[in-house]
């Protein structure tokens, strides 16, 4: 099976905090997900679901499941084939979870460090171009009234103002 994306750290998130309340109940992995599938609203968690749920009712194990769908990393994969291995397969899950949970939080604080600054540079910007294209021809006005004109560095900026 081959969806369009590998799934975000947040579906990765969701993915595993839903096993990890389910898997510690003592229910197996084929029944985790077919809850999951019932309770799942998209046509694309749907589908992903189903197939999971299908290699799992022909035997796969989970890890092998999570890898024949090709959307999950390469340490989702290993770490759920870990937790088969030693028999923690609740506890690894839980930890996943903990782990995407931590990457969506520091991606969305580095976001957050990335926009301020540029909304301010894009404010700063947007007040350069009002001052050069209106308030500096108003000044320019005055002081052809008073009978004097700009010095050098004003009427470079000017000039900038009437190419905006």
């Amino acid at each position: 099976m081959k969806l369009k994306k590998k799934l975000s750290n947040a579906e990765i998130t969701d993915f595993c905090s839903q096993l990890s309340y389910l898997l510690p109940t003592g229910i197996t992995p084929y029944e985790c997900i077919h809850l999951l599938s019932e309770d799942t609203m998209s046509a694309e968690g749907k589908n992903l679901l189903a197939f999971i749920e299908s290699q799992l009712k022909n035997g796969e194990t989970f890890h092998t499941a999570l890898e024949a769908s090709e959307v999950f990393p390469n340490y989702v994969v290993s770490m759920v084939l870990l937790g088969e291995e030693s028999g923690n397969l609740d506890v690894i899950i839980k930890k996943l979870a903990q782990y995407y949970e931590q990457q969506c939080n520091i991606h969305e604080s580095i976001k957050n460090a990335i926009t301020y600054p540029l909304i301010m540079v894009g404010l700063m910007l947007v007040i350069l171009v009002v001052l050069l294209t209106t308030i500096l021809p108003i000044f320019n006005q005055v002081f052809i009234q008073l009978g004097s004109g700009l010095s050098g560095v004003s009427q470079k900026l000017m000039n900038l103002g009437y190419m905006i």
